[in-house]
């Protein structure tokens, strides 16, 4: 299922952060620059993606960029 979110927290240098779905009382879920397909991602950009649970937590995958913050 395709969930809408935003970016939260993003670390340029080290290409993550993370993002919360809309609507969701899911705590934040790691997204990495590798799932979104961009060069960079920005606090306040809006996503689309998947959500997968992996041993370390939830993680977005299959990210689209909807719309950028700046």
């Amino acid at each position: 299922m395709r969930v809408q979110a935003t970016i939260v927290r993003y670390f340029p240098m080290c290409g993550f952060g993370f993002c919360r779905p809309d609507g969701s009382k899911l705590s934040n879920v790691f997204v990495h620059i590798s799932d979104a397909g961009v060069l960079a991602l920005h606090e306040g950009d809006r996503i689309e993606c998947e959500i997968d649970s992996t041993e370390r937590g939830l993680k977005a995958v299959r990210v689209k960029v909807l719309s950028f913050a700046g």
